[in-house]
């Protein structure tokens, strides 16, 4: 599919993508890391006591950011309306239980990958990571030569771009050439099936005498000054017999 192809889908005008969803199995641990080690918000709690599960919504809050609602009716439907937030799912009791646990798509069979969430500095980051003792998969090395694969695919896809845009290029001056060189073909063919031509659209013009077409060798009376154009050329004559 192209991208930013327009959707075909009608009626999805108003649609938000409005939260990824992951279950956890200790809800204090999982708070921990994302409020006080990655920054978010805990936005709005929802406990379901007949189901025994809560979920939780997190997200980033930013001054200029319309103010989140005090009255909990009013807070739910504002989470709701937002862009990218974060459900976390807990399933009562599975915090105590030793042998619990969730995939978490860094082992075979995977399928989860990740959230993404950008960062001013990666190797700053990660060393807050490793200060707060988190446990994490692409360490500071394997994050720079990641960054340097991906900057060599750039490099790549670039190199790629320009050859495409020079060969375009080259194919519009040949083209260019082609249809100049066209032009001046049909011109001169024009010139040497089309007999003499005199400079001005007749085929002689004379100054007091006879006009005998494309006879070149007719005289244009004694003051005759006429103009004759042959393959391109111009011949002028005065008097007697014109020779071209």
């Amino acid at each position: 599919m192209e991208e930013l192809k327009k959707t075909k889908a009608k009626g999805t005008e108003e649609f938000i993508f409005n939260q990824t969803m992951l279950r956890i199995k200790d809800p204090k641990i999982s708070l921990e890391f994302y409020v006080n080690v990655l920054g978010m918000t805990l936005m709005k709690k929802l406990d379901f006591p007949s189901m025994e599960f809560s979920l939780y919504f997190l997200g980033y809050l930013r001054e200029g950011d319309d103010l989140v609602p005090d009255d909990s009716q009013e807070r739910a439907a504002y989470v709701f309306r937002q862009k990218a937030m974060l459900e976390l799912t807990h399933n009562w009791g599975t915090e105590s239980d030793e042998s619990f646990g969730y995939h978490d798509g860094n082992s075979d069979p995977r399928g989860f990958g990740h959230i993404g969430i950008t960062v001013p500095d990666v190797y700053e980051a990660s060393e807050n990571f490793e200060k707060h003792g988190i446990e994490f998969v692409k360490k500071k090395q394997k994050v720079a030569a990641e960054n340097q694969r991906l900057e060599a695919l750039a490099q790549i896809e670039q190199a790629r771009k320009q050859k495409e845009a020079q060969a375009t290029i080259a194919a519009a001056e040949e083209k260019s050439k082609q249809i100049a060189a066209n032009r001046i073909q049909a011109a001169n063919e024009q010139n040497r099936t089309g007999g003499y031509q005199a400079g001005y659209g007749s085929d002689f013009m004379g100054g007091g005498g006879r006009d005998r077409g494309n006879d070149p060798s007719s005289a244009g009376g004694s003051d005759t000054m006429g103009s004759f154009k042959k393959g391109g050329r111009i011949r002028y004559g005065t008097g007697g017999i014109v020779t071209l």
